[in-house]
């Protein structure tokens, strides 16, 4: 069973951070919106398309509005995360007709993706990146590291 432990909404953003002590699988499933997805603990698969992320603690994951994704467990680990769903209208402020800050997510192929790491400020509980990129052997989608 979810135990929420703080959840935000507004027209077009969703903020929720959630434990689940014996976790289900999640079934495949689209979204109309970006899904920006935080995982604090767990043991799991995080399937995007055809493609299989092994995710580790503090790994971050961008999905667009078109990734089919689901989450399989590897184990009945306490699973906590943090994600956001937004509209591209919530960020529409702050692109321009010669910049899309989604571009880049809205390009590439469908289930290859970077993967985040996040670090989190202890003392605002805000998202503060910085961002190494290196490429994993040669079958697998570039990997970002902090």
């Amino acid at each position: 069973m979810d135990k929420p432990i703080l959840q935000y909404s507004s027209n077009n953003f969703f903020m929720n951070h959630v434990v689940t002590e014996s976790p289900d699988d999640v079934a495949t499933h689209i979204h109309d919106c970006y899904e920006l997805f935080y995982l604090i603990s767990g043991d799991l698969t995080y399937y995007i398309e055809v493609q299989a992320y092994k995710l580790c603690p503090n790994d971050l994951i961008l999905t667009n509005s078109r990734e089919l994704h689901r989450i399989v467990f590897n184990s009945k680990a306490r699973y906590e995360r943090k994600y956001i769903h937004f509209k591209p209208e919530y960020i529409s402020s702050y692109q321009s007709d010669e910049y899309s800050m989604l571009s880049f997510i809205e390009n590439r192929k469908l289930g290859i993706l970077i993967e985040y790491q996040q670090i989190m400020s202890s003392k605002m509980g805000l998202m503060n990146f910085g961002i190494k990129l290196k490429r994993l052997p040669w079958n697998t989608p570039w990997k970002a590291q902090f």
